[in-house]
C-alpha cells in the first residue's frame, strides 16, 4: 500500500494533485491512503465521491497514535509533499523503528529552502547549517523527486550546493486531448483574460501588476475583459483596487468569488488567454487554452513566454523582465490560422509531459537508500514541531473560511 501524507489538506493545487495520484494509482490496481490531520469539508466530500481511502489522525503529535496506524495497514511505501511533512513523518518513523521508504515529490519550487525568513542571524546560520546537511543527505539518498528545474536550481543556489542527476518528474495530471476539428476562435467577440487563483498576494501578487495595466491594455483594444475568479485572504485588496478605476474599466471586470465547477466551466469556456502559475496552467492547457505562465512572489506582471513555448515551466522567472501584457497583446494580433494553432500546441505540450502514468512509474520506482534520513534527537523534534505548529496556526483561519464550501478550484 502507499500512504500519500500531508498534515493539513485544505483545497488547491497541492490537494487535487494528491487526489490525482490517490485515483489513478487505484485505477491501476494499487492500494493508497491518505494520510491527514485537518481537512477541509470540500476535499472530505471529493475524496468520498472519489472512493479514496483517507485516514485522520486524531493526534498528530502522539506516536501512539502513529503506531496505531502502522500497525492497521501494510504501508510498503510513502509520499510526502511539503518539507516539514516530510521530516516529521521520517522521525516518527525513526522513533518507532519503522522500515518504510518515504519519496518526497517536491511539487512548489522553494519548499527545501527552510529557516529563511529567519531574522536572528546567529539562528538563521544554525538553521541554514541543519537543513543543508539534511537537505543533502536527501538527495543522495535518492528521497527527492523534482517537479521541474527550477525546484533543483533554487536550493543548490540558496545552500551553494549541487544536486547530481536529480530525478525530474513533471506535476502530474489527468490529459484529455482536444478535438483538433473542433476549436474555435475564442477572442471574439470578446478577448478575455482569464485567471483563477487563491487570493494570497504574498505569492500570486501578479494579478495587482495584472490589473495595474490593464487600464491602458483596454484603451486600445476595447473589447478586452478580465475574469478573476478567486477567494481568500487578501480578496479585499484586490476589490480595493478595483473599486479605484473609473467606471468603463470597472464594466471589463469580473470579480467572481466561491464557485462550483458547472459555472467555472462556463467561465473557462470564454477564456482567450490563461494567466496564472502552477497546476491551474495545467487546467488550461487541458482545455486548449493558450497559456501564460507568470512570477511567483512579485507584484510585476511578468512572464517569459506561452506554456507551449517551455512546456517545462509552469511558473515564470522575474528577471529578464517581460510584461505580461506584451506578449497578450501578440495573442491578440494572431491571425486566426495561428491563434487556433496556438490552442491545439497548449494542449499537445501538456500531452507531452504531464501524463500522470509516468509519475506513478517514476515513484514507484524510485530507489530509496536511507528508510530514515539522521538520528533524531529530542531537541530536534521539538524543533520540527514548533514548524508544524506555527504552519496549523497560519492555516487555521483558512479551514474556517473553508467550513461552507463547495467544489472551488483556486489553484496550487
Amino acid at each position: 500500500m502507499i500512504c500519500i501524507i500531508r498534515k493539513n489538506i485544505m483545497y488547491g493545487g497541492a490537494e487535487l494533485l494528491i487526489e490525482r495520484l490517490a485515483q489513478t494509482i487505484a485505477s491501476e490496481g494499487g492500494k493508497v491512503v491518505v494520510v491527514c490531520d485537518k481537512l477541509s469539508a470540500t476535499m472530505k466530500s471529493r475524496f468520498i465521491k472519489g472512493n479514496i481511502c483517507y485516514v485522520q489522525i486524531g493526534n498528530w503529535y502522539d506516536s501512539s497514535s502513529w503506531r496505531k496506524m502502522f500497525e492497521a495497514m501494510k504501508i510498503g511505501r510513502i509520499i510526502t509533499t511539503w518539507i516539514h511533512d516530510y521530516l516529521y513523518v521520517d522521525m516518527v518513523k525513526y522513533q518507532l523503528k519503522i522500515n518504510v521508504p518515504t519519496i518526497h515529490y517536491i511539487i512548489t519550487s522553494n519548499d527545501l529552502i527552510v529557516g529563511k525568513s529567519i531574522s536572528n542571524q546567529i539562528l538563521h546560520k544554525l538553521f541554514y547549517e541543519y537543513y543543508r546537511k539534511i537537505i543533502m543527505n536527501m538527495h543522495s539518498s535518492g528521497i527527492n523527486i523534482y517537479m521541474d528545474e527550477e525546484s533543483v536550481e533554487l536550493p543548490e543556489k540558496y545552500y551553494r550546493i549541487k544536486l547530481k542527476k536529480p530525478i525530474i518528474q513533471r506535476l502530474p495530471y489527468n490529459c484529455h486531448k482536444i478535438d483538433t476539428s473542433n476549436v474555435d476562435d475564442n477572442r471574439i467577440p470578446n478577448f478575455t483574460i482569464l485567471s483563477i487563483f487563491r487570493a494570497d498576494l504574498y505569492i500570486k501578487g501578479y494579478v495587482i501588476g495584472l490589473l495595474g495595466g490593464f487600464p491602458e491594455f483596454l484603451k486600445s483594444h476595447p473589447n478586452a475583459y478580465l475574469e478573476l475568479v478567486t477567494f481568500g485572504e487578501d480578496i479585499t485588496k484586490i476589490e480595493k483596487i478595483i473599486s479605484q478605476f473609473n467606471d468603463r474599466t470597472k464594466e471589463h471586470i469580473t470579480l467572481h468569488g466561491k464557485m462550483d465547477y458547472e459555472d467555472l466551466d462556463e467561465v473557462w469556456k470564454k477564456a482567450s488567454v490563461y494567466v496564472g502559475m502552477g497546476t491551474t496552467i495545467l487546467d488550461a492547457a487541458d482545455k486548449g487554452i493558450i497559456a501564460l505562465p507568470v512570477a511567483p512572489y512579485t507584484e510585476l506582471f511578468c512572464c517569459e513566454g506561452l506554456f507551449s513555448d517551455n512546456p517545462m515551466k509552469i511558473t515564470s522567472a522575474k528577471e529578464p523582465y517581460i510584461s505580461g501584457y506584451s506578449i497578450i497583446k501578440k495573442i491578440y494580433e494572431m491571425d486566426k490560422v495561428h491563434y487556433l494553432e496556438g490552442r491545439v500546441s497548449s494542449n499537445k505540450a501538456l500531452m507531452d509531459y504531464y501524463d500522470i502514468s509516468e509519475t506513478i512509474d517514476t515513484i514507484r520506482q524510485a530507489h530509496v537508500s536511507k528508510t530514515c534520513i539522521k538520528r533524531w534527537t529530542k531537541v530536534e523534534m521539538e524543533i520540527e514541531k514548533g514548524f508544524l505548529k506555527k504552519d496549523d496556526s497560519r492555516n487555521a483561519s483558512r479551514f474556517e473560511e473553508m467550513e461552507d464550501e463547495t467544489n472551488y478550484d483556486y489553484g496550487k
